[in-house]
């Protein structure tokens, strides 16, 4: 990278930075720090749900599959859409309707003590990976940064930016804005995130097809097959079964439910993942363009690096730091989301309730910072020394399609339920395990059963059908357990009138009062502001002038359209 794309990555951390001590001061109470007071546009949590879907895996992982298979990728990507309508229509409303908090407190509720303690420590324990997605981050831009000789910060041997210093500097910045301005930091962020995103990749897709002499010399060139929506071990089967996947996701993962408990009514909680499905029903063509279209430039490339070394090729000094910077950002949504739910959870449910029930409101969101830093130092710990042990797709996928299915469906399943109890929890997470071991170590052809000759049939499908193999064990699985548990069941579950006094008491409670003003407030500064930049970069760049030009101009009319919205607010207040 030029000093001009450091300067821009400078200035976008700062921006970070300015936006968490920003809404420091609307987070004086554990309510404001954790579920933002409820008053959360639905718009902003839908932009802040879809970019804590993203991460550098979207990047490394997808971005690999992409150049390697095709429009595969754009396939298992628009599953999340698919996925994000059905739970938006079954399940989002009623996680609001709750008038809870976070799905821990669900979890203590439905089905007690024991399963939140495990579904809590569980997810934390698992948290240490999430540092991952910082490494595969750190990875993609060190080799962008060169370090002068003598800096502490410097890779001895390649001489760019260590690693594990990177995992360290992004993790800090990422903390530091969480940990001050609490979810409303995070919904803005992302929210600032999304637009520059959207904005890298609507400049590297259009030139990346200039470069290759448009999109029908592309198609000519591109492999045979390349444009199919199945490839390899991703198979119709494998994508039905990864959108049911990440519907469970979507429906129960305690950083998605943050985005429902956030909004004022259940018509806003289901609005947060329609947004949510239409954007990944038509953005997929464009994230996964460009490594698809590096294939053609450079057959042999890392595939994992496709991505980024597509951006090098085409992209002017200034906005290959940008582009870097929308890296950044769909990391810092995915974590700083995980931050801020792990953190409530540990502060609202464990030291409020369970420690300190008598702690003051200005205790409670002391502490709930001392746990964010804390957690995020946890977490850079698990970027720095987990590469070691695992590579983090299989991080993904093995957790995505076994263990998910398991801890989210008896989630799912128990806000319409009133007889499945507890054991339901157990005996799907023992079964799942169980029949991952079973397929991993049993049915592998030099596994346990390799020598017997009646399992040879179950050895080459399970050889020949990996990925839906997994994903198939951990759904059948979780919904065989909890069908089970529903019809042996003759009485109603201890916690369902628990869950049933929380639903009552939320129709009494009234409906919080959202006023978009302070967001849109800061999105209008915030798009100026970096519409200001990428004129900046236009103005001093030697190429690509136009299409900077054509961007700059872009942010700027939207940030005119933010000011537009809250001066029709102000006259409507005042005829008021």
């Amino acid at each position: 990278m030029e000093a001009l794309d450091l300067l821009v990555l400078l200035v976008y951390f700062g921006g970070l930075l300015a936006i968490g001590f920003f809404f420091t001061r609307k987070t004086k109470t554990a309510s404001q720090m954790f579920v933002a007071g409820r008053q959360s546009p639905w718009w902003i949590s839908g932009l802040s749900a879809y970019m804590t879907m993203f991460s550098a895996g979207t990047f490394v992982i997808w971005g690999g599959i992409a150049y390697e298979f095709g429009f595969v990728a754009i396939s298992i990507s628009l599953g999340y859409g698919v996925a994000a309508f059905i739970a938006g229509y079954f399940i989002a409303g009623r996680w609001r309707q709750s008038g809870l908090s976070t799905g821990a407190e669900f979890i203590q509720k439905r089905y007690g003590s024991g399963a939140f303690h495990f579904y809590t420590w569980f997810y934390i324990i698992m948290a240490f990976g999430t540092g991952l997605t910082i490494y595969a981050l750190a990875v993609l831009i060190c080799p962008l940064i060169i370090v002068p000789e003598g800096w502490f910060i410097r890779d001895a041997t390649t001489g760019f930016l260590s690693v594990p210093w990177a995992v360290a500097i992004l993790g800090a910045i990422i903390i530091v804005y969480t940990m001050s301005g609490g979810l409303w930091a995070v919904l803005m962020t992302d929210t600032l995130q999304f637009y520059v995103l959207t904005l890298s990749v609507l400049v590297v897709v259009p030139l990346s097809f200039h470069h290759v002499g448009g999109i029908g010399r592309f198609l000519e060139l591109a492999p045979e097959n390349f444009m199919k929506p199945t490839a390899g071990e991703f198979t119709c089967i494998f994508l039905v079964g990864w959108m049911l996947s990440n519907m469970f996701s979507l429906g129960a993962s305690w950083q998605f439910l943050q985005r429902y408990f956030c909004v004022s009514t259940p018509g806003d909680a289901r609005k947060t993942l329609y947004l949510f499905g239409v954007l990944y029903l038509t953005t997929p063509f464009l994230w996964m363009a460009p490594p698809m279209i590096y294939r053609v430039v450079n057959p042999n490339a890392d595939p994992k690096e496709a991505y980024i070394l597509m951006c090098k090729e085409v992209l002017p000094a200034g906005m290959i730091g940008m582009m870097v910077a929308a890296m950044f950002s769909a990391t810092a949504s995915m974590i700083s989301s995980v931050l801020n739910v792990y953190a409530s959870v540990l502060t609202d449910d464990v030291y409020k309730r369970l420690i300190r029930p008598q702690a003051t409101e200005k205790q409670t969101v002391r502490f709930g910072r001392i746990i964010t830093v804390t957690l995020g130092v946890y977490m850079i710990a698990g970027g720095i020394l987990i590469p070691g042990m695992t590579s983090y797709q299989n991080w993904v996928l093995v957790f995505g399609s076994v263990l998910g299915p398991s801890l989210l469906l008896p989630t799912i399943w128990a806000l319409w339920s009133r007889r499945v109890t507890k054991g339901a929890v157990w005996w799907s997470v023992i079964f799942s395990i169980i029949a991952w071991a079973l397929i991993k170590f049993g049915f592998a052809a030099d596994g346990w059963f390799g020598d017997m000759p009646s399992t040879q049939g179950i050895i080459n499908w399970i050889a020949a059908h990996k990925r839906e193999a997994d994903l198939l064990t951990g759904i059948i699985i979780a919904l065989g357990v909890l069908t089970f548990f529903e019809f042996r069941s003759r009485r109603e579950a201890p916690g369902w009138q628990r869950l049933q006094d929380a639903f009552e008491r939320e129709t009494q409670e009234p409906v919080p009062v959202v006023d978009a003003t302070g967001p849109a407030k800061v999105m209008a500064w915030a798009l100026g502001f970096l519409g200001a930049i990428v004129l900046l970069i236009a103005i001093f760049s030697s190429e690509q002038k136009t299409v900077l030009f054509v961007c700059a101009l872009v942010l700027i009319l939207m940030s005119g359209a933010f000011v537009y919205v809250l001066r029709k607010k102000e006259v409507v207040r005042v005829k008021i």
